[in-house]
């Protein structure tokens, strides 16, 4: 019988809450302090005993990894020790949700897959850098009036993440400005737009800068507005551009002090 460790149970927290992980992720982000060999005969050992299972993801052949009924069970027994034991992964402090909230899926859409890997990556990419407490929108659909892909914390503040992927139109931002501004039941202090490419990160900061929106009363609501791009942060950089007052900022030199104090 294969025992389960806690570097298994906290892949099956990260499998639970992204519903899937695409297999190359899944090597160079947890399983980094193994040798590839070794990683992929545990994750073919999980396999075996039914707490994972494998699809062919049809981009590119590779395997998509999907938690079971099973790993939730086990992940259920080991909820308590596990959120004790185990407060942070590398710079990061963890978000811990009762397994309870958990659902298990089995199936992908396939026009999404790419834009889930890109997600699953900035997930990764953001809490290496030091982000804590990532929320996937995938634990709280449907709750607010406007739902972000993520929400993490930064320091004391609360933000909002939108991953930006393909062109978008000026009324879909419209729509996500009025839809944040009737957020009620969450006050983020910035909303991050990141950016797959640059013509659609000038689109944006051009809207922010210069446009009006009429169900939006002045330009208060232009202060809270970020935008970064997905190349810096592949870099180990969090460059956050503020558009309405024209600032940069790293913000991955603020979570080095930040880091350090934790």
């Amino acid at each position: 019988m294969l025992r389960i460790t806690v570097n298994d149970a906290l892949l099956f927290k990260y499998l639970l809450e992204e519903k899937f992980i695409h297999i190359d992720l899944l090597k160079k982000y947890l399983g980094s302090d193994y040798e590839e060999s070794s990683y992929r005969r545990r994750l073919s050992s999980l396999k075996k005993e039914g707490y994972i299972k494998y699809e062919n993801n049809p981009l590119d052949r590779k395997h998509l990894i999907f938690p079971t009924e099973k790993a939730k069970i086990i992940y259920e027994m080991k909820y308590d020790e596990l959120k004790e034991e185990v407060k942070m992964r590398n710079k990061t402090y963890l978000k811990y949700f009762r397994p309870s909230n958990y659902i298990v899926r089995n199936d992908f859409v396939f026009k999404d897959l790419y834009r889930n890997y890109l997600l699953t990556e900035l997930r990764f990419l953001m809490e290496e850098l030091g982000v804590d407490y990532w929320i996937k929108n995938t634990m709280y659909y449907n709750e607010y009036t406007k739902n972000p892909d993520a929400i993490f914390s930064l320091g004391s503040k609360t933000c909002a993440i939108n991953l930006i992927d393909s062109t978008r139109k000026f009324r879909d931002y419209e729509k996500d400005f009025i839809g944040y501004n009737d957020v009620k039941k969450i006050n983020f202090t910035n909303i991050f737009y990141i950016f797959k490419y640059d013509d659609d990160f000038e689109f944006l900061s051009d809207i922010i800068k210069n446009k009006f929106i009429k169900e939006l009363v002045g330009t208060n609501w232009k202060h809270k507005y970020r935008i970064a791009k997905y190349d810096d942060l592949e870099n180990g950089k969090f460059i956050s551009y503020n558009p309405f007052e024209n600032k940069k900022v790293n913000i991955s030199r603020q979570l080095e002090k930040y880091n350090a104090a934790k």
